[in-house]
């Protein structure tokens, strides 16, 4: 016998950029970042500015939940609130980390993409909606690894090595914003497990 919960928590999130002045190749394929950034703020895109020093800008998020153990997990669903879109309408990607990748606090060798793991889930931004929470939801087949759900946001030319001609994607509050990054979880514990008083109070959830 089996307890279903669905919980609502935050996630731990941050973010970290490379700047390139030679290509955005460069920037992509950087194996360390130039610096992580504010956890106010989880920014998503890749950019270019013209004029006299033309410069590439790639900016990745890192998301992570741990979870507790001997959960089922039936669905998954992200929570995150856009503060601001670029001019033009692009996609978001996310990927599984590596199962060590990426680290929080991020560092920068955190930025390599040789960490990414399997595709995800890709969202059209057309769909995101400024100064609310958006709803994501993303296959659990394997997303847990080692007790915890680690994925990178990117933008899909990021992904997909298009070149970006403007800024293309997006930002969401961070971890230390009003509306922190957020993910609803819906698992099943076995009964006995769920009686155990040694289990976690944190997190419960509501059982349905």
């Amino acid at each position: 016998m089996t307890k279903t919960i669905v919980i609502t928590d935050t996630l731990v999130s941050d973010s970290f950029q490379k700047v390139s002045f030679t290509s955005q190749d460069d920037a992509r394929d950087a194996l360390v970042a130039d610096s992580t950034l504010t956890r106010e703020l989880l920014e998503i895109f890749i950019g270019y500015s013209g004029g006299g020093m033309p410069t590439w800008n790639a900016r990745r998020a890192a998301l992570v939940y741990t979870l507790p153990s001997d959960l089922i997990l039936t669905r998954a669903i992200l929570q995150l609130y856009c503060n601001l879109k670029g001019p033009e309408e692009t996609d978001l990607v996310f990927v599984k980390g590596d199962g060590v990748h990426p680290s929080i606090p991020v560092v920068v060798d955190d930025f390599n993409r040789a960490y990414w793991g399997a595709f995800v889930k890709r969202v059209d931004t057309s769909t995101i909606v400024l100064n609310s929470y958006n709803n994501i939801e993303i296959p659990v087949p394997g997303l847990i690894v080692n007790g915890k759900i680690k994925l990178y946001g990117l933008s899909g030319r990021d992904y997909d090595n298009i070149p970006a001609l403007i800024n293309y994607g997006v930002r969401f509050d961070g971890s230390d914003y009003p509306h922190p990054p957020k993910i609803i979880l819906t698992y099943s514990l076995p009964q006995q497990v769920f009686k155990n008083p040694l289990y976690p109070k944190k997190p419960l959830g509501q059982l349905v």
